[in-house]
């Protein structure tokens, strides 16, 4: 019997961040919001920054709701400036 996977759960509402004249990236999962703060997160790797992957990860775990997720990871680009 084959093992279903869980797609990760889109956020209600996406979030667009921008840094600089670079063009908008949209995030709509906790997958993809981990992957930005990962590999493109240019601001300071700061307590926000670990907060929002460390909940980010519980999210894909399904340990915490999507919805947190994006709570944290909305902070954290608040923080930085790269809200549009």
């Amino acid at each position: 019997m084959k093992k279903r996977v869980k797609s990760d759960p889109n956020w209600p509402e996406p979030v667009v961040v921008a840094v600089g004249r670079r063009s908008p990236e949209i995030i709509r999962t906790p997958a993809e919001a981990l992957i930005y703060l990962t590999n493109r997160w240019p601001a300071a790797r700061n307590e926000r920054y670990r907060a929002a992957t460390e909940v980010c990860s519980a999210a894909l775990r399904r340990q915490i709701d999507a919805a947190a997720a994006r709570e944290t990871f909305l902070s954290a680009a608040l923080e930085a400036g790269m809200l549009q």
